[in-house]
């Protein structure tokens, strides 16, 4: 993962010893600042599987994934964009992200475009 917002502590092991290292851990681990911080990186790693559970199946369905943009602006919630070749293919990726489980609302910004 590159996003640095996602760990809580980084510890170079080539620099440290392992007891240094350990005790690092441990002390930080008892800190109120990480545990905060564990909790937002815990809803970050939730909303980035949901992300993958509704790429997943709308590659179930065939849908074309480059045209289309899924983001998980906060849990429960999938906005999906791009461009669908008809309604009833719009309509069929829209019943797939609302069949995922964990999705509780979906924002669609599909349009229809012909001859995509």
């Amino acid at each position: 993962m590159d996003d640095p917002s996602l760990y809580d502590l980084i510890i170079h092991t080539e620099k440290l010893d392992i007891d240094t290292a350990s005790s690092l851990v441990i002390q930080a681990a008892r800190s109120e600042s990480i545990q905060t911080c564990s909790l937002k990186a815990l809803e970050a790693m939730d909303q980035l599987a949901l992300e993958k559970k509704v790429h997943a199946a709308l590659l179930k369905i065939g849908a074309n994934m480059s045209s289309i943009v899924v983001e998980v602006p906060a849990r429960g919630t999938v906005h999906v964009y791009g461009a669908s070749g008809d309604h009833e293919e719009m309509k069929k990726i829209e019943t797939a992200v609302r069949g995922v489980p964990g999705v509780s609302k979906v924002v669609s910004g599909l349009t229809v475009l012909r001859g995509v």
